[in-house]
């Protein structure tokens, strides 16, 4: 997928696209064994999703609000540090807010949603995540999904998780 100039210098400022190229995340899904059939479905999810983040820091960034962090959906559970910021809100008035956001890890179960303004301010349950010291620092690969060996099934949504 092309990116615009400023969609990149975004994505470079993400904690987890900056560290992995495509590059970089095919060589590790072939060296952790998938085929390339399936590491090319794999990658296409990934872009979807580093699409589906640039579309987000835009909304934001046009209406205002915050941004919430949420569970993926799926039937996995997050790791730990991951599970503890499940709530929090990421402000729109933060600098660079994109550096807060989930994923945080191939494997990662947190995704971030758009909150509006009206949205926001009636959401008692919202925490805000200001420190970048809150954020887990386990590396570029989730430990929970190598644990649960579920790599190859990361933002796999449309298939049952065994």
């Amino acid at each position: 997928m092309p990116y615009s100039a400023e969609s990149k210098q975004l994505l470079a400022e993400h904690p987890l696209f900056k560290r992995l190229t495509g590059q970089v995340v095919w060589t590790l899904l072939e060296e952790a064994g998938l085929d390339p059939d399936a590491i090319d479905a794999f990658m296409d999810r990934y872009e979807r999703l580093k699409a589906e983040t640039i579309a987000l820091i835009k909304e934001l960034d046009e209406e205002g609000g915050a941004l919430q962090i949420i569970r993926d959906g799926s039937e996995r559970s997050a790791c730990d540090s991951c599970n503890l910021l499940v709530g929090h809100c990421i402000p729109g008035d933060v600098i660079h807010p994109i550096r807060l956001m989930p994923p945080y890890g191939l494997g990662c179960r947190l995704r971030a949603r758009h909150l509006p303004p009206a949205e926001l301010f009636g959401n008692t349950e919202a925490r805000l995540l200001l420190e970048t010291e809150d954020l887990p620092q386990n590396g570029p690969l989730c430990s929970r999904a190598l644990e649960l060996d579920d790599l190859a099934q990361w933002l796999d949504h449309g298939k049952p998780n065994k």
